[in-house]
């Protein structure tokens, strides 16, 4: 019986990660990376432990990069 409980709880937690999807080039995101404020764009590329973003904002345009290490939470924005 225990066996079949760790099997089942096993086979829960590998479904729930094969949801997953990893943020992909032109997808629009959200960042959270701890400092105030979430960072918002359209994600223009990922280079060597960085993701950048094109921001469009109040304060104008422009493009930034996070380290992917200082991300706390990424959300799809539509």
């Amino acid at each position: 019986m225990n066996t079949f409980i760790v099997a089942l709880i096993l086979i829960a937690m590998l479904s729930s990660v094969a949801w997953a999807r990893m943020p992909q080039v032109g997808d629009h995101v959200s960042i959270n990376s701890g400092f105030p404020g979430n960072d918002e764009g359209t994600i223009t590329d990922f280079e060597n432990g960085l993701i950048c973003l094109h921001q469009v904002g109040t304060y104008g345009e422009g493009d930034m990069c996070i380290g992917i290490g200082s991300i706390r939470m990424l959300t799809w924005v539509d």
